[in-house]
C-alpha cells in the first residue's frame, strides 16, 4: 500500500511538472517584459496548469476504484496478487482528497492572484471571475465540497443522505467536459486541452461495470426468517435470514447490498454473515435511532403479520474475500467490535466443512449441492441469449419459447459462422491495418466501416450477458463509428489521438481472434485444500455487542463439538473472545448470562485485553512444532 502511494504520488508529480512547463514556455512569449507582476504571470498560470490536469489524473483513477463487480471478479484471479484489491476503498478515499487538496490549494492560488490583479485596474482579469469557464468551475467547486463534506461526516450523518449526494459525480463530471468546451473553445479563438480525453475510457468502464452488475447481480429474495436480539440500554440487533439464490455466489469476507421496497427504494451495504455453503443469505444488522432505515425494518419485522412474506433485493457480492489463496491451511481471523461479522462467516464455513467429513452428512450434503447446481444451470439458462433475441421476445411477448430458442440458434449458427470465415481472411487484417494505417483514405475507412458492422452484428446476435466483456464490446461497437468521425474532421491526427485510436483497434483485434481464431480450453477442475486449523479471534469493548453475537458464535462451535468431540474439535478450531468492558455490574451481569455456554465453560471467553503480538508469536510456534 506504501509503494502504491509513493508510485500515485510520483505520478501525480510528473503529470503535474509536464503540463505545467508546457504552460511555462508558453507564457514565456505571451507576457512581455516589463509587464506588471512579471514573474508571478509567468508562474501562476503554470501551476495552475498542472494543477488541472494532476486533477484530471485523479479523476481518470476514481471510476476504476468504483468498479464493484469488477473488484469482486479480479479479487478471485492472479490480478489480486499484484494490485491491492481489497483496499480499493481506501484508495478511492485517498484520491478523492487528493483531488480535494489540489482544487481547494489551486482555487486559493487563483482568487489571490486574478483578485490582485483584478483590483490593479486590469479588466481581461476582471472578466474571467463572470466568465462561462468559471462558472462551470464553480458548480464543479460546488458538487466537490458538497461530496467531500459528507464523506468526512460520513458517520455522523443519515446514509442516505451521504449516499445520495455521491452520485452529484455524475454531474461533476458533465460539467468537467463542458468546462473546457466554453464559447472561447467553440469559436476557435482558444485550443483548450479537453477534460474527456482523460477520463471518458474509465467512464466508460465504470458504466459498463454498473450495467453488469445491475443485470448479472441483481436478485430478489424472501425474508426466510430472523432473531431480533435486544441488549441492555435499549440495543438491538436483527439476525436476517433469507433464501438464498442460486446465481448468488460469495466468499467470506464479501458484502452485499439490500433494498426493500416496502420500506424505501435505497440500497444499503451489509457484510455477509452466513457460509459460502449455506442455502440462507444471513445479516447481522445493529439497529439505530426513531427514522433510520435499520430502525424501520425491526418494526416491520416486529409487527408482520405471520402469513406475510416480506421481499428483499438483493445486490452483490462485492468486496474481497478473506482468504484469497486455496493453499493455505493454518489461518489466524481477527475481527473487532461488529467487524467480525466477516471473520464469522469464515468460521462457519469452516465449522460446516468439518462437520461435513461425517459420512451421513457429507452423502446428505451431497445431494443438496445437486440440488443447487440444477437450480444455478436454471438459473443460468435464463440469462442466455442474444441481444436480438432477448429484444424479439420483449416486444413480441406472445412469441413461445421454442420459437425464440429456434431463432435465436439460427441467428447464432449464421453470424458465427460468418464472421470465422470472414475473420480468417480479412478482418484481423483489416482490424490490423486500423491499428497501424490511421491516416488513410476514404475508400479505406469505407472498407475498415464494414469490418466494424461485422464486429457489432456479431456482439447483437452472440451477446452472453453473464459477465463484463460483453457490456464493454457493445460499448466498443457503438464508440468506434464516432471515433471514426471524430478523426476524419480532425485529421491529421495528433499524438494522443492515435495512441487513442491504436487502443482501440487493439482491443477490438484481441477480441476478434477470442472470437474467430482461438480455441475455447477445456474447463480444468482443481483440488482445493481445505483448512486444516483456524484460529478465531474476537475482541469487543462493548458487552452489548457481545450479548447479541457471542450466542451465534457459540452455537457454531457447539455444532462442531457435537460431531466432533471437544478434544478433536479443539484441534481444527480455536475460539478466544476478549471482552473489555469497563463496566463491572455489566461484565458480572454478563458472566452469569453466559456461564452455561460452552465457550465460558472451556474459558474461551475471557475478560482481558489481547495481546496481539503475543497471539501472533504463539501460533507460529506452535505451527512449527
Amino acid at each position: 500500500m506504501i509503494l502504491l502511494a509513493c508510485s500515485h504520488f510520483v505520478a501525480t508529480m510528473v503529470i503535474w511538472a509536464h503540463f505545467a512547463l508546457i504552460k511555462f514556455q508558453q507564457q514565456e512569449n505571451a507576457v512581455p517584459e516589463g509587464a506588471p507582476r512579471y514573474w508571478a504571470k509567468r508562474l501562476i498560470p503554470p501551476i495552475e496548469f498542472g494543477s488541472m490536469h494532476a486533477i484530471l489524473f485523479q479523476m481518470a483513477l476514481i471510476p476504476f476504484t468504483m468498479s464493484r463487480y469488477s473488484i469482486a471478479t479480479f479479487s478471485n484471479s492472479k490480478l489480486n496478487k499484484y494490485l491491492p484489491l481489497d483496499k480499493a476503498l481506501r484508495i478511492h478515499i485517498h484520491l478523492g482528497y487528493t483531488m480535494v487538496s489540489i482544487v481547494f490549494a489551486a482555487t486559493i492560488v487563483f482568487f489571490v492572484f486574478f483578485g490582485l490583479s483584478c483590483a490593479e485596474g486590469e479588466e481581461a482579469f476582471c472578466d474571467k471571475f463572470t466568465s462561462e469557464i468559471m462558472i462551470t468551475g464553480y458548480c464543479i467547486l460546488g458538487c466537490l465540497l458538497l461530496m467531500a463534506g459528507t464523506a468526512f461526516f460520513r458517520h455522523s450523518i443519515p446514509y442516505e443522505l451521504f449516499y445520495g449526494v455521491h452520485f452529484l459525480f455524475f454531474a461533476m463530471y458533465a460539467l468537467a467536459i463542458a468546462h473546457t468546451l466554453d464559447i472561447a473553445q467553440r469559436s476557435g479563438k482558444k485550443d483548450r486541452s479537453q477534460t474527456f480525453r482523460w477520463f471518458a475510457a474509465p467512464l466508460i468502464y465504470y458504466i459498463c461495470d454498473y450495467v453488469t452488475m445491475w443485470f448479472n447481480q441483481r436478485f430478489k429474495t424472501r425474508v426466510t426468517g430472523f432473531t431480533a436480539v435486544e441488549g441492555h440500554e435499549g440495543s438491538k440487533m436483527i439476525i436476517l435470514k433469507m433464501k438464498r439464490p442460486p446465481l448468488f455466489m460469495f466468499q467470506p469476507g464479501q458484502y452485499a447490498f439490500l433494498q426493500v421496497q416496502s420500506i424505501d427504494k435505497s440500497w444499503y451495504p451489509f457484510s455477509i454473515a452466513s457460509h459460502p455453503d449455506s442455502n440462507t443469505v444471513e445479516f447481522y444488522i445493529e439497529v439505530f435511532g426513531e427514522g433510520s432505515w435499520t430502525k424501520c425494518l425491526w418494526t416491520k419485522l416486529q409487527n408482520r403479520d405471520k402469513h406475510e412474506k416480506i421481499i428483499v433485493s438483493l445486490l452483490g457480492p462485492y468486496g474481497t474475500a478473506l482468504v484469497k489463496d486455496s493453499s493455505y491451511t493454518n489461518i489466524i481471523a481477527i475481527g473487532t467490535g461488529t467487524g467480525v461479522v466477516p471473520c464469522t462467516s469464515l468460521l462457519k464455513q469452516h465449522v460446516h466443512r468439518m462437520v461435513m467429513m461425517e459420512p451421513s452428512n457429507y452423502f446428505a450434503d451431497s445431494f443438496e449441492q445437486k440440488k443447487r447446481n440444477i437450480s444455478i444451470i436454471g438459473a443460468e439458462e435464463d440469462k442466455q441469449g442474444s441481444i436480438v433475441s432477448h429484444l424479439v421476445s420483449a416486444l413480441k411477448g406472445f412469441m413461445n419459447p421454442n420459437q425464440r430458442q429456434d431463432l435465436d440458434e439460427a441467428l447464432r449458427a449464421k453470424t458465427a459462422d460468418s464472421l470465422k470465415s470472414y475473420g480468417r481472411r480479412e478482418l484481423i487484417r483489416s482490424s490490423m491495418m486500423r491499428s497501424l494505417e490511421v491516416n488513410e483514405s476514404q475508400h479505406k475507412l469505407s472498407f475498415r466501416r464494414k469490418a466494424e458492422l461485422k464486429i457489432a452484428t456479431f456482439n447483437a446476435t452472440n451477446w452472453e450477458g453473464a459477465g463484463l466483456q460483453p457490456y464493454l464490446d457493445a460499448a466498443i461497437s457503438i464508440i468506434l463509428p464516432f471515433a471514426d468521425w471524430h478523426y476524419k474532421v480532425t485529421y491529421p491526427l495528433s499524438t494522443g489521438q492515435v495512441i487513442t485510436l491504436s487502443l482501440l483497434n487493439g482491443y477490438i483485434t484481441f477480441r476478434l481472434y477470442q472470437k474467430t481464431l482461438a480455441t475455447e480450453s477445456e474447463g480444468q477442475h482443481t483440488l482445493k485444500e481445505s483448512v486444516e486449523h483456524l484460529r478465531f479471534i474476537w475482541s469487543v469493548r462493548q458487552i452489548k455487542f457481545a450479548r447479541q453475537l457471542l450466542p451465534e458464535i457459540n452455537d457454531t462451535y457447539e455444532l462442531l463439538v457435537k460431531q466432533w468431540g471437544e478434544d478433536y474439535a479443539r484441534k481444527v478450531l480455536d475460539i478466544n473472545i476478549y471482552i473489555t468492558d469497563r463496566d463491572r455490574s455489566e461484565t458480572a451481569s454478563f458472566r452469569a448470562q453466559i456461564r452455561d455456554m460452552a465457550l465460558f465453560k472451556s474459558r474461551k471467553v475471557v475478560f482481558i485485553r489481547f495481546k496481539l503480538a503475543q497471539i501472533i508469536e504463539e501460533y507460529v510456534v506452535k505451527l512449527s512444532k
